[in-house]
């Protein structure tokens, strides 16, 4: 185990990072920096039949300045640590240092989240841009393959067609299209509505009816193009993002 001692937001945390590339981070130096009682938050650790299993005890030299000695102290894997802090909960803490630390480390978390699901997925252009890619490849492919049945038939005779068997749907491309144009107007209704707008007023106003598709494309461009946030009782609210309507001004 090789441990280390990073900054995150004015407080050091005690790293480890295992032979194998695996990544933890001390608990109790953790909590304390957090203004957390260790004692609870072990106990809540023991209770938890995931972050239990991913506790372990690592040596690291005494809290003592490093004069001498050892200590051992529970690491959880890295991965476990948003578990965790998604389960303290703030509305039981009394003091407020301490629940404005753990609600930026929360807010902190979230963005991790999120930069890891969309870089999985991709934005909805990304995505577009990998059928559309991917379309491509087909169609050469059976080109070539359109020519090497003909190749085959020429050679035993026997007239073929392959079209009869395999068909290209335009639909893939113009959908992309479509989908692009569906973007623009919506960004550009937005623009004119500063605190927002509703999912029925804003369907009022796009030439685009409002079906399963245009629902879930509206879905996508959440976090990419505009924010939405839910109105109890009433629905989805959409507004759009500064940094687009300063890019298309």
């Amino acid at each position: 185990m090789k441990n280390e001692v990073v900054e995150f937001y004015g407080e050091q945390l005690l790293t480890a990072k295992s032979d194998e590339g695996v990544e933890f981070v001390a608990m109790k130096p953790l909590c304390e920096n957090l203004g957390l009682d260790w004692s609870a938050q072990r106990q809540r650790l023991l209770r938890d039949e995931v972050l239990k299993q991913g506790m372990v005890i690592i040596t690291t030299p005494a809290d003592n300045g490093g004069l001498g000695g050892a200590q051992k102290t529970v690491f959880i894997p890295t991965e476990y640590l948003n578990g965790w802090l998604f389960g303290v909960d703030v509305s039981r803490l009394k003091d407020e240092a301490t629940k404005a630390k753990i609600i930026v480390y929360k807010k902190e978390c979230y963005k991790v989240l999120h930069k890891h699901w969309n870089k999985k997925s991709g934005s909805p252009n990304e995505r577009l841009d990998r059928v559309e890619s991917i379309v491509s490849m087909m169609s050469e492919s059976l080109k070539l393959l359109s020519e090497s049945v003909k190749i085959l038939a020429e050679n035993l005779n026997r007239p073929t067609n392959i079209s009869q068997f395999v068909t290209i749907n335009p639909q893939l491309t113009d959908n992309k299209r479509r989908k692009e144009e569906f973007i623009r107007c919506v960004i550009d209704i937005l623009s004119n509505f500063d605190e927002g707008i509703s999912q029925t007023a804003l369907f009022h106003r796009l030439e685009f009816s409002q079906s399963g598709q245009t629902r879930r494309w509206l879905h996508e461009g959440v976090g990419t193009w505009w924010d939405m946030y839910q109105i109890p009782g009433n629905g989805y609210r959409y507004i759009s993002k500064p940094e687009i309507a300063e890019i298309n001004s």
